[in-house]
């Protein structure tokens, strides 16, 4: 019997999309404290590096909570492809009103980040749902594909950098704000002609209540062990996340922007490329993470997910 290892179509689609998402939503996320504590003279709001972090908190725990309301809409309402389609034109709604932000237009400023994080809360929860359905239980694609998909994440953040920095040196902040949009809109012109790809969502499921959904599940003793140790692993690493997006997108970025030499042969570095570095590792590794869990997993003797777990917090 012969084994597909070749990826399915549709994570490529998947891939593709999600690195123009990311790539717009890094892009906002890497230069939202450096806007915010910009001199007016310099195109910024002329806040207090104080004041900025905080709105980059503030944003950033939108962007990370309203995808629990996204993705309950997108599960009882709208389906995940449309979902998806639904939170990629926000994200392009926000993006083209940031050209019109300043000090002076903070209603249309706070409007434009409200966009983006209520786009980012369909589409973030939607697009794994959607990668999750192109393969069975027991393929043992399934994880080199979603090792793939954090891949093409990590492309979209390396690129955000980059582009992001570099426009911001020659157009300013309005433009390189307004320029993850226009990436937004490719993603999603190759999203939505590659439906054919995809496993939809069937449009109408079986309700069930709670005891029988129980009843299906047979839940052992074993079962809810883990459970409950899984939910207490999402606690810490929840902490985790907001620590480390804080640092990342803000306490990071003012410590480089401010109190770093990083001019090199006469050219200054812009902030944002440093944002790029830790993208660009993973981008080289996840690939040779991939290989091997397949590789593994075709010889029979697939990696369980715990003991990846175990090393990438040893790691850590």
């Amino acid at each position: 019997m012969i084994m597909k290892t070749q990826q399915p179509k549709g994570m490529i689609v998947l891939g593709f999309t999600e690195v123009f998402e990311r790539l717009s939503y890094y892009t906002l996320s890497f230069l939202l404290v450096l806007y915010a504590s910009a001199p007016i003279a310099n195109g910024g709001l002329g806040w207090s590096k104080e004041d900025a972090l905080m709105l980059a908190g503030k944003y950033t725990l939108a962007a990370f909570t309203f995808p629990l309301i996204g993705g309950v809409i997108a599960d009882k309402f709208l389906g995940a492809f449309r979902a998806s389609i639904l939170g990629a034109l926000l994200i392009i709604a926000g993006h083209c009103l940031m050209l019109f932000s300043s000090h002076e237009n903070l209603v249309i400023f706070y409007g434009a980040l409200f966009l983006v994080a209520s786009g980012t809360a369909f589409f973030k929860p939607s697009m794994p749902t959607l990668l999750g359905l192109l393969y069975s239980p027991t393929d043992i694609r399934r994880e080199g594909g979603f090792n793939l998909y954090y891949m093409c994440i990590n492309i979209g953040a390396m690129i955000a950098g980059f582009s992001s920095g570099l426009l911001l040196q020659h157009f300013g902040y309005q433009v390189a704000f307004a320029s993850a949009g226009l990436g937004m809109v490719l993603g999603l012109f190759v999203f939505i002609l590659n439906k054919k790809h995809l496993i939809l969502l069937p449009k109408e499921k079986k309700k069930t209540n709670l005891s029988e959904s129980i009843a299906v599940l047979h839940l052992t003793k074993a079962h809810k062990k883990a459970i409950s140790y899984l939910l207490l692993s999402f606690v810490f690493y929840a902490v985790w996340a907001i620590v480390y997006n804080i640092v990342n997108s803000g306490t990071l970025t003012v410590y480089t922007e401010n109190y770093t030499y990083k001019t090199i042969l006469g050219y200054d570095i812009p902030t944002t490329f440093f944002n790029s570095l830790e993208s660009i590792g993973i981008v080289i590794f996840a690939p040779l993470v991939a290989f091997i869990l397949t590789h593994y997993a075709r010889k029979g003797k697939a990696i369980h997910f715990f003991s990846q777990m175990y090393f990438a917090v040893f790691l850590a």
